[in-house]
């Protein structure tokens, strides 16, 4: 049985990982989704949502330990040195917990018997875990890297797990560059796959959905550039009457609420939104914009869901040349892409496209044409089954 591991759950933002999970169980793969924790918040799973807690499948950390001790210590050694404060893990605190959770992990797994790959959802802690679990019990470990994040801050962990996985899935050409150019030796471990989004069923606005001409999705985080979106909303707005929202929560909130105040921005901070919301927010706007960003500490965003989502929904979408979103644009074809931090240019591509509907609808047309060919959940679901070698599944139709 494949076992996709994941931090915690339910998490607003990581929606993406349990419709994977969901795919890949469609295609007839033994599999589940195992958090190691439940997320802080008391948010409610989804409905359908399949995913178990380590916590109710009675994995004894301790069991682990006394097992294989000396194993166990030498993990322990090598995930705390090689942590650094700012990373993904917590540093060395968030390391040592990892490595605990992986202890619990390595026994559910020897005490079921049947699990045959350990897959973990991220690159930092949930990875850690499962590198952990799979070197007590010998079951094969691999990952995922989204965020090159983890190469700037964690590239020693980083370089550690990717040296002890048997395949390592990267989400963008980009991301996997950067992975090998970590570790040349792994290239042929190294593989492409994808993030998918249902396209047969994109986001599609209700009655009630209000509507806004420009609407960014995004955690209120540096990286989404949320800054540089008010600014540059202010700029179209000096022009053309526009509205515009953006849809997420986090620390930026205070900052963001005084740029507005500043700028005189028509934009709307709408807070936290379910999925299916966000979803037909942005399905319903005129245009769907994010300002990513490489934020002061290096943060930066893989291949935002969000904008897949959009442009599935066949919204047009502008944003900018930061990790992954090139290739999710087609360099430009299937989307507007201005450069990071340029206010100016992104309101000019905002109000071409809201200026000029003929171009807007080609452009939304191309959008959904490139996530259809690329990002269809079905397929990527596929094609994670085929890069991880599991049995006749592996082959597809």
């Amino acid at each position: 049985m494949l076992v996709f591991v994941c931090r915690s759950h339910p998490e607003p933002t990581q929606t993406f990982h349990r419709r994977t999970a969901a795919a890949v169980a469609a295609l007839g793969v033994p599999s589940t989704r195992l958090a190691l924790r439940r997320a802080r918040g008391g948010a409610a799973p989804d409905v359908g949502d399949a995913t178990r807690y380590l916590a109710d499948e009675g994995g004894s950390a301790l069991a682990a330990f006394l097992r294989r001790p000396l194993r166990a210590l030498a993990l322990l050694v090598g995930a705390v040195t090689r942590a650094r404060a700012g990373d993904k893990e917590g540093g060395r605190l968030g390391a040592a917990a990892a490595w605990r959770d992986g202890l619990a992990l390595a026994s559910w797994v020897r005490r079921r018997g049947d699990i045959t790959r350990l897959h973990a959802q991220f690159a930092a802690w949930d990875a850690t875990a499962a590198r952990v679990a799979g070197a007590l019990t010998g079951v094969p470990f691999s990952f995922e890297v989204h965020n090159p994040y983890t190469l700037v801050v964690g590239r020693g962990a980083l370089a550690a797990k990717v040296r002890a996985a048997d395949v390592v899935t990267a989400i963008s050409a980009a991301t996997r560059r950067r992975v090998v150019d970590l570790v040349p030796d792994a290239a042929g471990r190294v593989r492409v796959v994808r993030c998918g989004v249902d396209v047969a069923h994109p986001p599609a606005a209700g009655p009630g959905t209000p509507r806004f001409d420009v609407v960014a999705v995004g955690s209120l985080v540096p990286r989404k550039g949320h800054d540089v979106f008010v600014r540059a909303l202010a700029r179209v707005a000096a022009s053309r009457p526009v509205r515009a929202a953006i849809v997420g929560e986090g620390p930026e909130r205070a900052r963001l609420e005084a740029l507005v105040a500043a700028t005189g921005a028509p934009v709307t901070l709408l807070g936290a939104r379910s999925e299916a919301e966000a979803g037909a927010l942005a399905a319903a706007a005129r245009v769907a914009a994010l300002a990513c960003v490489v934020a002061p500490d290096g943060d930066e965003d893989g291949v935002p869901v969000a904008l897949m989502e959009a442009m599935a929904a066949g919204v047009p979408v502008v944003s900018t040349a930061v990790g992954g979103v090139p290739e999710l644009l087609d360099d430009g074809r299937a989307g507007l892409l201005v450069a990071a931090g340029d206010a100016a240019g992104l309101a000019s591509a905002v109000g071409r496209l809201l200026d000029d509907p003929a171009l807007a609808d080609r452009v939304g047309a191309a959008g959904r044409a490139a996530v259809v060919a690329r990002h269809d959940l079905a397929t990527c679901a596929r094609d994670l089954v085929r890069a991880l070698g599991i049995g006749r599944a592996a082959a597809g139709p």
